[in-house]
């Protein structure tokens, strides 16, 4: 984790023996006789986790708890993430996976070159264009070749449009639920025509400079979020200010907006 908030790491597993391992260690997770002699912290059952080389466990050892591990399925989206819990060098519990998966598949790669345990919360789906994230660390491949943190270009630009990089994973969630500021917006709310009309509204409601506005509802436009979904915003404030009894920033609204959008 940075001075600036949650770190995220992208991991590719686009091969077929590689998503082969996301399935059973990442999404399924590992049953406790599996793992119970092999790690001394108590973790939720079933047990997630993903494995690094040595070289690249080195290189990453400062990954902490609450940073994200982002994984890359193919066809340039990224499917899953999930929040760090922890990681060390396991060989001893690496190995016991292998002796388990040699049993059920001829190949156990890459659990042979493994040498650290990243300890992970259960993994949420999510669907994230790679090419518009690479986009924002300056990458011109649309997957990643190898485990790599999120590098700065890229943090930067995700926490001044997202807040964090948690707000910017939650807003790819499509498991997220309604906030509860959604039962109050009746499918009749004011709808406009046109972006500059939601500038104009959120503009006043809000007490925000228009050209400040527009920067951040553009940002919506190229998400491609209908122009209805944008027109909740002036209910949202009002919604916000109501509820909160403090100043709303339009980046708290955009953020909300975008969660209830990937339902």
């Amino acid at each position: 984790m940075t001075m600036d908030g949650s770190s995220l790491y992208l991991v590719p597993c686009d091969n077929p023996q590689l998503h082969q391992h996301f399935e059973r260690v990442v999404l399924n997770g590992i049953e406790e006789r599996t793992h119970q002699n092999y790690i001394n912290e108590n973790h939720d059952e079933p047990l997630h986790l993903w494995g690094l080389p040595q070289q690249k466990g080195e290189r990453h050892r400062r990954m902490d708890t609450g940073d994200f591990l982002l994984f890359y399925l193919g066809d340039e989206r990224y499917r899953y993430a999930a929040r760090v819990l922890g990681i060390e060098q396991n060989r001893e519990l690496i190995q016991a996976l292998e002796d388990k998966f040699s049993k059920e598949m001829k190949n156990t790669a890459p659990l042979d070159r493994w040498q650290y345990c990243v300890y992970l919360q259960s993994p949420f789906p999510v669907t994230i264009d790679s090419k518009r994230l690479h986009d924002y660390a300056g990458h011109s491949s649309n997957r990643p070749f190898n485990t790599i943190k999120l590098n700065k270009q890229g943090h930067k630009a995700i926490t001044e449009e997202y807040g964090d990089i948690e707000s910017y994973l939650l807003s790819e969630n499509k498991d997220s639920p309604n906030d509860s500021s959604d039962q109050s917006i009746p499918e009749s709310s004011m709808q406009f025509e046109s972006v500059n009309e939601v500038v104009d509204r959120v503009s006043k409601k809000t007490g925000t400079r228009a050209s400040t506005v527009s920067k951040d509802v553009s940002k919506l436009d190229k998400r491609d979020i209908p122009l209805h979904i944008v027109s909740l915003l002036p209910k949202r404030v009002e919604s916000m200010l109501s509820e909160r009894h403090e100043t709303v920033t339009f980046c708290m609204i955009r953020q909300s907006i975008l969660v209830a959008t990937a339902e």
